[in-house]
């Protein structure tokens, strides 16, 4: 399950956000449910506070034992002092990460479905896409040294996926960038001659001194903070860590542009089939709904026309991907 770290409802930037994808999701999900909700009266920092002020008509519902749910946080209340108008609560609950919230944030309590499963669910699907041939591309530098053959890939992330192209710098006025059409690409090999343990042999020159232009497709990043820009995460949640020497932290485009329809589709497949899960479990009280008005399997096979949307898509996607980088032949 991908942990999720941060929350707020904060100014989210401009773009596309992770927050809008919720949002989305949500609004999909629970189209026509109306939640308990209340207020926070003080900002919370994102570990020590435990003694928490909310407000609202709905306050009532504050008791022993209920789950609140703000931002990406999931929270359970152990006890609770009406006339405070405070709560004692566990921070971070089933899984979730403890976060700064700030006072007027919306506090779901008892939600039928939190932003927080949300978010894992849409999170989910990104590392399905990855698997599918949807993939984020990038370029990484590698200088060229006559004397090697074989080069290591720390510049690259640790789990990339392909390379799609390589091409050479040559000294000005030229302005060409050569392609090298053959190279081969060895994985898990001595950390002690390639410290990333991934190694990329070239049977081409370069120009030595210069850089090779090295394009490669690696999974989508998941998300963990309502204001991350979909199409372009900030640096700080980047898993692959420096640049590794070429100019430090980087900022790695993710999801394609054109693709930011595609994860709600799948969070919402994901979502509306675990409810059948819930409503076939035993241990509980199961939906309202009487079984002569939503027989057994109608809330999973609600999703099969999502699931063939989503599918042809994908398809529409790495297609876009395919034209967009076509890999050059090596061997």
């Amino acid at each position: 399950m991908t942990v999720l770290t941060a929350s707020g409802t904060a100014s989210y930037g401009s773009g596309y956000s992770f927050s809008d994808i919720v949002e989305k999701v949500y609004r999909r999900v629970m189209s026509g449910v109306s939640e308990i909700t209340v207020t926070l009266t003080a900002t919370i920092d994102g570990s020590t506070t435990t003694n928490i002020g909310m407000s609202g008509t709905q306050s009532s519902a504050l008791v022993p034992g209920a789950i609140l749910s703000v931002g990406l946080e999931l929270m359970l209340i152990l006890s609770s002092n009406s006339s405070a108008g405070t709560v004692n609560v566990e921070r971070g609950y089933m899984g979730s990460n403890a976060a700064t919230h700030t006072a007027g944030d919306l506090v779901y309590v008892n939600p039928s479905l939190s932003k927080f499963d949300v978010g894992v669910a849409i999170n989910d699907d990104l590392n399905s896409l990855s698997a599918s041939g949807l993939v984020r591309i990038n370029t990484a530098e590698i200088t060229y040294n006559p004397i090697f053959m074989g080069y290591d890939l720390g510049a690259l992330p640790h789990n990339f996926i392909d390379i799609l192209e390589i091409r050479y710098k040559i000294p000005f006025p030229d302005r060409r960038y050569p392609p090298i059409t053959r190279w081969h690409v060895s994985r898990y090999q001595d950390t002690s001659v390639f410290p990333s343990g991934n190694s990329l042999t070239i049977y081409e020159g370069g120009y030595p001194g210069l850089p090779m232009y090295v394009t490669y497709s690696a999974p989508l990043v998941p998300y963990s903070a309502l204001y991350d820009n979909i199409c372009s995460p900030p640096v700080t949640n980047d898993p692959d860590g420096p640049y590794n020497g070429y100019g430090g932290l980087r900022s790695i485009p993710s999801l394609p542009p054109t693709a930011i329809d595609i994860p709600p589709i799948g969070a919402t497949i994901q979502l509306i089939q675990n409810r059948e899960f819930s409503r076939n479990a035993y241990m509980v009280q199961p939906d309202p709904r009487k079984a002569a008005d939503v027989p057994a399997g109608a809330i999973m096979n609600s999703t099969q026309r999502m699931e063939i949307w989503r599918q042809k898509r994908i398809e529409e996607e790495v297609a876009r991907i395919h034209k967009q980088y076509g890999k050059l032949p090596h061997r």
